[in-house]
């Protein structure tokens, strides 16, 4: 048998079969070879050739590609299916044999929101506690970033982990696990003209007519009543929302833990909170398969620190 190949009957799988087989993994996961590319890194020819080499390897075709469209062939659905089983068995196998070759050590590279330390459900601390006193050896490198920043760090590999607000469908690369629930009001400061009007008093369209001080990064998928509010000011960050809100000139929504300070010295107040509110739930993210040992126990830390707050 050649070498980097196995087989136990039928076709021998081969290293080059396998790099095949995750290519064309990756253009069914993506809807079609354009879609791959910037998943693969590579140019649309290049994945048409090696899904020609993959079906000439075969002896089936695996995808009807043209003006019609992107499909897989019957056939392409069995390979597929089986190739996530192997590919599974593979990672899992990489990943054990990893970790008993050597102890967890070097860096390990964190992303959060900024001011989740605030949150008094945000046991993050607890859970890097916890991971230090089972890998001392670690060394825990922590990034400050916007939700989507951190999106993108984990998609290139610039961090491991990330925890915080995903306001839309995580990137495709990625899986995430609940950690625990955000509530969300609308606040004004003690100078605007809400401030000293009971809520029943306040109609919605006085609501959405108000300068609003919108989250950038929040789009309006994400948000559907984002359009109708009055977006005249944009901040990336808690801070930037509040010292809009603070200026007396907008309203905004805030997390309620971070209020709180400015809440129990009259600085503001929370507006029509039956209509106005809003959960966000926050999470975990990692990119599929690719955790190190000490990130997967990190990751085990940090869900056990958070049990029942989802």
């Amino acid at each position: 048998m050649a070498p980097g190949a196995c087989a136990r009957g039928g076709m021998r799988v081969a290293d080059a079969d396998l790099h095949l087989l995750r290519v064309f993994a990756a253009v069914a996961r993506c809807g079609g070879f354009a879609a791959a590319q910037a998943e693969l890194n590579v140019s649309v020819s290049t994945i048409s050739r090696q899904i020609s080499d993959l079906e000439r390897r075969l002896g089936v075709k695996v995808c009807r590609r043209g003006r019609a469209g992107f499909e897989l062939t019957e056939e392409g659905k069995q390979v597929l299916a089986a190739n996530k089983r192997v590919v599974g068995a593979l990672d899992e196998f990489g990943a054990i044999v990893e970790g008993l070759r050597r102890l967890p050590g070097g860096e390990l590279k964190l992303g959060m929101i900024g001011n989740i330390i605030y949150h008094p459900d945000a046991r993050v601390a607890d859970a890097i506690g916890r991971f230090r006193a089972r890998l001392p050896g670690v060394h825990p490198v922590i990034h400050i970033n916007m939700p989507l920043e951190l999106e993108r760090g984990l998609a290139d590999g610039d961090i491991e982990i990330g925890i915080g607000p995903f306001p839309e469908r995580v990137h495709r690369a990625l899986e995430s696990r609940p950690l625990f629930v955000e509530r969300q009001y609308l606040y004004c400061a003690a100078s605007h003209p809400f401030f000293g009007r009971a809520d029943g008093s306040i109609a919605d369209p006085d609501i959405f007519a108000a300068p609003f001080a919108s989250r950038g990064y929040i789009t309006a998928a994400a948000d559907p009543l984002k359009p109708r509010f009055n977006i005249a000011g944009t901040a990336y960050t808690d801070e930037g929302i509040a010292q809009l809100i603070l200026s007396g000139a907008f309203v905004g929504f805030l997390p309620e833990p971070y209020a709180a300070p400015w809440i129990e010295r009259a600085l503001i107040r929370a507006v029509c909170t039956d209509r106005f509110s809003y959960r966000v739930p926050y999470a975990v993210a990692f990119r599929k398969g690719a955790l190190t040992r000490a990130g997967q126990m990190f990751l085990e830390d940090l869900i056990a620190a958070h049990a029942g707050l989802t």
